[in-house]
C-alpha cells in the first residue's frame, strides 16, 4: 500500500468509524421519501447561503422560529516539498454551532438573527448575520449585517472551494426585483472599510443578475463587486487601512441538474492587479467545477476539478472526490479527499521549502435541528 494510503488509513479509520458506525445507533428515524429528497439531498447544503438556512425551523411562538446546525470537522493534510521532504498537519477536531432566529412581525416584514460559535482551541461566538427584510410584490429589501449577493460558492465537499476568498459580509443595503420568478436583479451598497489614497467615494457596491428555470433545474448568474479588498477574508494585510485604488471583482456561476446528476461551475477573480501585492499574486482568479451524483435518497458522490491563478498559498490545480451520507433525517456524514498541485516557485513554508503537491482528507458529521 502506498505511504499516503497507509497514513490516511491509520489516521482516519478510527475517526471514520465514529462518523459511519455510531450513526447506526440513531437510525430510528425513517429515511426521507423521494419527494423530501428533491428538496434536500444527502448533503445538507451546497452553498454558504443554504448553510445559513439549514435547520428544522421549529416554531417557538406564532411569530418566532428557531433553527440550528452543529458540525464536527476533522482535517488531515500531508504536504510534499521540492527537496523530497514532507510535512503532516493533523488539525485538531473543530466544531461549529449555528443558531438562527426568525421573527415575523407581519407577513411582509421579518427580522433574522444568525449566531455562529466556533470551538477549536478557544470558544468564540459572533453574530454572523442580523438583518431586517421586507417583501412587497416582486420587490425585496434587506438591511443589516449580511452576506452580499456576490457569488454562490457551490460545493459538495467538506472543504470549500478556493474561490471562497471572494465571500463578502458587510453591514449593507440590498434591494432586488424578480421577473416572473425566473429572472432576478439585485443591487447592494455598503460603507467602505478601507480607504484609497485618492478617496472620493465612501461606499462600495455591487450587482447580481440571475436567471433560472421554474423548477430550478438550471441556474445561471453573474455578479460584480466594486472592491475585492472588502471581502470577509481580506486579500490585503489587516493593518492596511489605506491603499492605492479599488480593485473590482467579477463572478459567474451555473447549476445544471439532470435526473440524478448535478453539475456546478463557478469562476471568480479580480478585474485588475492589486498594487500592494507581489507581482505573481496580485490578480487572483479561481475556478471550481463539480459533478454530484445522487445514488439514492441518502447517498451522494461528488468530484471536483479546481484551478487558481495568482491566489496566495493555494494550489494551481486541485482534484478530488467526496461522499455524503444522510443516515437519518437530522444527521449526515461527509468525507472528501483532495490532491493539490502547486505552481513551481510559488508557495514556500516558514523554512523556505518549496511546496510541490499536497494530499488533504477532511471528514464532517452534521446535525440539524
Amino acid at each position: 500500500m502506498p505511504k499516503m494510503s497507509c497514513l490516511a488509513a491509520n489516521y482516519f479509520m478510527p475517526r471514520l468509524s465514529v462518523l459511519l458506525i455510531f450513526p447506526l445507533t440513531v437510525m430510528a428515524e425513517q429515511t426521507p421519501s423521494r419527494a423530501e429528497t428533491k428538496e434536500k439531498h444527502a448533503k445538507i447544503y451546497r452553498t454558504p447561503e443554504e448553510r445559513r438556512d439549514a435547520g428544522r425551523s421549529t416554531p417557538l411562538t406564532d411569530w418566532l422560529k428557531f433553527s440550528g446546525l452543529l458540525e464536527i470537522d476533522n482535517e488531515y493534510t500531508q504536504s510534499r516539498f521540492a527537496d523530497h521532504a514532507s510535512n503532516t498537519d493533523d488539525n485538531a477536531t473543530s466544531s461549529t454551532l449555528e443558531l438562527g432566529f426568525n421573527i415575523t412581525a407581519k407577513e411582509w416584514f421579518e427580522i433574522e438573527l444568525i449566531f455562529e460559535a466556533d470551538k477549536q482551541k478557544h470558544f468564540d461566538i459572533q453574530l454572523d448575520e442580523g438583518l431586517i427584510s421586507t417583501e412587497i410584490d416582486d420587490w425585496g429589501l434587506q438591511i443589516g449585517r449580511q452576506h452580499v449577493p456576490f457569488g454562490e460558492f457551490y460545493s459538495n465537499f467538506v472543504t470549500g472551494p478556493m474561490l471562497e476568498f471572494g465571500e463578502t459580509r458587510q453591514t449593507s443595503f440590498i434591494i432586488d426585483y424578480s421577473f416572473n420568478d425566473t429572472l432576478e436583479i439585485a443591487g447592494f451598497l455598503f460603507s467602505s472599510q478601507l480607504e484609497t489614497q485618492d478617496e472620493s467615494q465612501p461606499y462600495d457596491w455591487g450587482l447580481r443578475f440571475e436567471i433560472a428555470s421554474e423548477d430550478e433545474a438550471w441556474v445561471l448568474g453573474i455578479s460584480y463587486l466594486s472592491d475585492l479588498a472588502e471581502t470577509k477574508e481580506p486579500l490585503l494585510e489587516k493593518n492596511t487601512q489605506t491603499y492605492q485604488q479599488r480593485v473590482a471583482g467579477w463572478n459567474v456561476y451555473a447549476l445544471i441538474v439532470i435526473n440524478d446528476l448535478a453539475l456546478t461551475a463557478e469562476m471568480l477573480g479580480a478585474t485588475h492587479p492589486f498594487a500592494e501585492l507581489p507581482a505573481n499574486e496580485n490578480k487572483p482568479v479561481a475556478y471550481n467545477l463539480e459533478l454530484a451524483y445522487f445514488l439514492n435518497n441518502t447517498l451522494q458522490f461528488a468530484m471536483r476539478i479546481a484551478h487558481s491563478k495568482e491566489l496566495a498559498d493555494q494550489p494551481r490545480w486541485q482534484y478530488g472526490a467526496a461522499i455524503s451520507w444522510r443516515f437519518a433525517n437530522r444527521f449526515s456524514a461527509s468525507m472528501d479527499y483532495l490532491y493539490g498541485k502547486y505552481k513551481s516557485g510559488f508557495v514556500f513554508d516558514d523554512n523556505d521549502h518549496e511546496l510541490t503537491h499536497s494530499h488533504q482528507i477532511a471528514a464532517q458529521l452534521a446535525f440539524e435541528f
